[in-house]
């Protein structure tokens, strides 16, 4: 039954185009015997033209009107959520620099394999300051080197009158380096729950480019990291550890 259907739809399309055609043949045929060749050519491209010019405009006319309401819809989300990065765990240097400038937390660790962040004429050095001056915290975990060594007084002039915020542990090169070869920054709004990792990422490029760690990753570095410091310091509990960093 469907087969005969299909048959019988196929016929009457074949029969209806042959009947358009014969129709069109007509039309043509007693047009050319009317004007001539030449005319009706002239006639058919200006026709075809006019059709295209119509189709364009319409295309055109319907494109701005989707346009119009994609953009509108854009604006609408924006409003809405607000605007946010695009990449969320890549930050680049004036951004993770906007960020800790107006990070809302009680300690920012900072672990520095020489202190090139904060010392000299580094851009972030003004950004500490304004950090401090809302009397958030600082921690900074080194390695012991000449080039750190050197360094250290940048960084008490930075928090000069303000040393009660600041705390610096210098740790053996070796166990530097087992946790990390480039600067890890860590924002702290409690002990537990609360925090970010950011580390900078070893590119050259001109410029300097941070990854945001994700949750799972930032409390196995936090993790690795107290193990360290009290393997090295010999005197770390959990509670002195809490202490350590933010009384």
């Amino acid at each position: 039954m469907k087969r005969f259907l299909q048959k019988h739809k196929e016929s009457s399309f074949t029969l209806i185009i042959t009947i358009i055609l014969l129709i069109l043949s007509t039309v043509l045929n007693a047009i050319y015997n009317l004007v001539g060749i030449w005319i009706l050519l002239a006639t058919l491209i200006l026709l075809l033209c006019v059709v295209f010019m119509n189709t364009f405009i319409v295309a055109h006319i319907i494109k701005d009107e989707h346009s119009e309401k994609i953009n509108s819809y854009i604006k609408s989300l924006k409003n809405h959520l607000g605007e946010t990065k695009t990449n969320l765990w890549l930050y680049s240097e004036e951004e993770i620099a906007e960020y800790e400038r107006n990070v809302n937390c009680e300690l920012i660790i900072l672990l520095s394999p020489d202190l090139k962040n904060d010392s000299g004429d580094s851009k972030y050095v003004e950004m500490v300051k304004e950090v401090i001056n809302r009397n958030i915290k600082y921690c900074y975990i080194v390695p012991e080197n000449p080039i750190v060594i050197s360094r250290i007084n940048d960084v008490y002039k930075i928090f000069k009158n303000r040393e009660a915020q600041l705390n610096i542990i210098i740790i053996p090169q070796s166990e530097f380096n087992s946790l990390t070869t480039t600067t890890v920054v860590i924002y702290m709004h409690n002990m537990i729950t609360e925090k970010k990792v950011a580390i900078e990422l070893p590119v050259f490029d001109g410029s300097h480019w941070w990854a945001i760690a994700s949750k799972e990753q930032g409390d196995i570095f936090l993790g690795k990291m107290y193990v360290l410091l009290e393997k090295t310091t010999k005197k770390l509990s959990m509670i002195i550890f809490y202490r350590y960093f933010y009384i």
